[in-house]
């Protein structure tokens, strides 16, 4: 179901789409989702548990390292198409909060739990602003070193 979502976008994914690639019915996906938007919640909570499972896995290395393998795996090609479904769905969600609930609840709250509040709004804003610029703009370079001065400001 990610991978379907992630090759069309939020907003062109359908219960059909969706329905055929994962091999189930339409009235399967709509007796366990109900909506669109909560298929595509529950889709990107999914991928947020498996990033902050990998985040809590990393708590225990330095600083630097934990945001550099976070780093490596949200920025890496093979999840472009998946972030930019991402990023589409968080301004959807943002324009019409009550259809998206799930996912608003989750997508800043769960992250701030993991670390100090703090460090964990200043962690989470760089590395989605940077990601947004990177598939955005594609110069990989100029935002890697970016990420790069930004570890080492923390230091």
């Amino acid at each position: 179901m990610r991978r379907s979502v992630a090759r069309r976008g939020t907003a062109a994914s359908t219960f059909d789409h969706v329905s055929r690639e994962a091999g189930v019915s339409r009235g399967l996906l709509y007796y366990y989702f109900g909506t669109k938007e909560q298929l595509l919640s529950a889709i990107l909570n999914g991928v947020r548990d498996r990033l902050r499972a990998m985040y809590a896995r990393l708590q225990a290395r330095p600083n630097e390292t934990r945001l550099e393998s976070l780093w490596a795996w949200t920025s890496s090609s093979r999840r472009a198409a998946f972030f930019r479904s991402f990023f589409e769905a968080y301004g959807l969600a943002l324009r019409q909060p009550d259809r998206f609930a799930p996912f608003l609840e989750h997508v800043v709250a769960d992250w701030l739990v993991l670390a100090d509040r703090e460090q964990a709004t200043l962690e989470l804003a760089v590395v989605r602003g940077l990601l947004l610029d990177l598939l955005t703009t594609g110069e990989r370079d100029r935002v890697d070193a970016a990420f790069k001065r930004f570890l080492e400001r923390c230091r």
